[in-house]
């Protein structure tokens, strides 16, 4: 956790830093400090430690986890009503003193910052900071109801279609960029941020 520390408390650490390593770390201009060759070589060397610590962290969190604790998951929508929930209510059965709290959205939240314990998200690439495993294949179809069909029967492009689509907040997604390859912006009549949103009936449409 970050400290507010004075302008002198630095000044000194700073000075007692150099002496101990021998080496100037910033020169001192009239406009401020300025970082030297050897401040800069230092710099990089302890870039990565940051990362390596919060590593750490992750690792070692949990075990000695009371079981009473409550456990904070995130996950997208599709995977809580598709395929999550039953597995959640065996872990549950298992550990009746645990409480579990659910973020679900497409939003990508921190677990170095600690802002969810659990990540459940589906993705093609792992980072490497975190562990994947395959569970299976999630797949993509266009679906559209069918009174809305039988009004557009004859319709075979994709173009001469109204389509529900998603907002930036999944444009990463393979299904948006198959949008913005065969779908031409005017034909989209909404958006939505939420794959779940893809399967609901765009009303007027249909009417």
């Amino acid at each position: 956790m970050a400290r507010e520390v004075n302008h002198s408390t630095v000044l000194r650490r700073l000075a007692s830093l150099e002496k101990r390593l021998g080496a100037r770390l910033f020169d001192r201009l009239p406009n401020g400090y300025q970082l030297t060759a050897q401040g800069e070589e230092l710099r990089n060397q302890l870039r990565s430690v940051s990362e390596q610590i919060e590593s750490a962290q992750r690792s070692l969190s949990g075990r000695d986890l009371n079981l009473s604790s409550a456990i904070r998951i995130t996950t997208t929508d599709t995977l809580i009503h598709g395929l999550l929930m039953p597995y959640l209510a065996e872990f549950r059965a298992l550990n009746p003193a645990i409480q579990m709290e659910m973020v679900i959205n497409n939003t990508f939240l921190n677990l170095t910052r600690r802002e969810a314990d659990v990540a459940v998200r589906p993705s093609n690439s792992v980072p490497e900071n975190l562990v994947g495993r395959r569970a299976g294949r999630l797949r993509t179809a266009v679906y559209a109801s069918k009174s809305y069909l039988k009004k557009k029967e004859k319709k075979k492009e994709w173009a001469a279609h109204d389509w529900v689509a998603s907002d930036e907040a999944l444009s990463h997604l393979a299904q948006a960029k198959w949008m913005r390859e065969n779908i031409p912006e005017d034909r989209i009549v909404v958006r939505v941020d939420s794959l779940v949103g893809f399967t609901m009936q765009w009303m007027p449409m249909t009417k």
